[in-house]
């Protein structure tokens, strides 16, 4: 019996460990750097500015910007993805379990598109929030744009192609609008919001998504979710003539000459007009002849009339017009100084970069990327080339 009751805690004892070990696998967030091509960087509050890799793992509070001609994708835990596309600022929140998970996309400027592969779980929540308006979801592939002009009105256009998102008003000061007034958007539809430093507001509520519009990397992105199984408003049909389409329509506008900047703004210079009046020299007059032919004798009685022909000198007019003188300054060439890129590297991977002007002396990064060692390198050299700085650890 004795015996009986051991094997029997030993086995309760068994099932307690294995279910904490099961516990902490499921807690376990993942969120990194599935693809990124281009310029994109990721900012930290701990680790300061870094580009962005391939694996590259991602922390609630990363700011990340993507340059233009660049794009990024994200895997978040195992079944949601972001393509964050050229032109994008946003900054991620991310909190809870994989299975408890909750996730923001604060979305500054450009576009974001998602895709969940799976339906979120009732503790779970999905955010796209952009300047004046949030757009929560539970199981959908949808796309959120937002442009700022130089006024501070921000306009957001939210597209579904599958699923369905509630949309709900960011006022200026920070409340937002009640789950029952949230604005569902169905797949096939979009909403555009409208708001500046006094109110939001809907534009439209029922507009349908421009496909013609998107990128290439955009257009793959839907074509995964359809290959996943997503139903979504576009077949796969449509978006692959949307892809030929834009294959096509790109080398016409890499064949297109280069606009001068006058062709750019709309104006077409006439070419200068030169008006010279030349020198007039007038024809001359035919002499008379130098043996004039004898004219017949007068008749006798008649007195007889001697008279010279008169005799013109008329020295031509001498117009001298001085063509008019150009002077035309050399345009003044301004040499833009030569810069080098400083790479600060911890453990073999990019901590930091500094654009450092030739000559000049770079600066240590305020961060440090571990409590202890230091920069193996003398600051106070001056940078004649692209430098790589390695940290050193005591």
């Amino acid at each position: 019996m004795k015996q009986n009751r051991i094997l029997a805690l030993l086995l309760v004892l068994v099932l307690i460990l294995c279910g904490c070990s099961g516990e902490k696998e499921e807690a376990y967030r993942m969120i990194q750097v599935l693809e990124v091509s281009g310029s994109v960087s990721v900012e930290r509050q701990t680790m300061g500015t870094m580009d962005a890799y391939e694996g590259m793992r991602l922390e609630s509070g990363d700011r990340i910007t993507v340059g233009v001609d660049s794009w990024l994708k994200i895997k978040m835990d195992e079944d949601k993805y972001a393509l964050v596309e050229p032109g994008t600022i946003l900054r991620l929140e991310a909190s809870g379990s994989s299975t408890d998970s909750k996730t923001v996309l604060h979305l500054e400027a450009g576009a974001v598109s998602s895709r969940l592969e799976s339906k979120l779980s009732d503790g779970a929540s999905y955010e796209v929030n952009t300047p004046n308006s949030t757009m929560a979801v539970r199981g959908t592939v949808f796309r959120v744009e937002v442009t700022i002009d130089e006024n501070g009105v921000s306009v957001s256009n939210v597209s579904v192609y599958g699923g369905s998102v509630a949309s709900r008003l960011i006022h200026p000061d920070g409340t937002v609008d009640g789950e029952q007034t949230a604005v569902l958007i169905v797949d096939g539809t979009g909403v555009q919001i409208w708001g500046n430093d006094i109110l939001s507001k809907y534009v439209t509520t029922d507009s349908r998504p421009e496909l013609g519009d998107l990128q290439m990397k955009t257009l793959e992105f839907l074509q995964e979710a359809v290959e996943a199984g997503h139903n979504l408003d576009v077949s796969a049909e449509q978006l692959e003539e949307l892809k030929t389409a834009l294959e096509q329509k790109e080398p016409e506008q890499a064949s297109e000459p280069a606009q001068t900047p006058a062709e750019s703004a709309g104006e077409t210079e006439a070419p200068a007009e030169e008006t010279t009046t030349p020198t007039t020299v007038p024809r001359p007059t035919t002499p008379p002849a130098a043996n004039p032919p004898a004219a017949d004798p007068p008749p006798a009685g008649v007195p007889t009339e001697t008279t010279a022909p008169p005799t013109e000198t008329t020295a031509p007019p001498t117009e001298t017009t001085a063509p008019p003188t150009e002077t035309t300054a050399p345009p003044t060439e301004t040499t833009a100084p030569v810069t080098y890129t400083v790479t600060f590297q911890y453990n073999g991977r990019i901590f930091a970069t500094q654009t450092v002007t030739s000559g000049a002396v770079a600066a240590a990064p305020t961060l440090l990327p571990a409590p202890s060692g230091n920069w193996n390198f003398d600051f106070a050299t001056p940078i004649t080339g692209d430098t790589t700085i390695s940290w050193s650890a005591n």
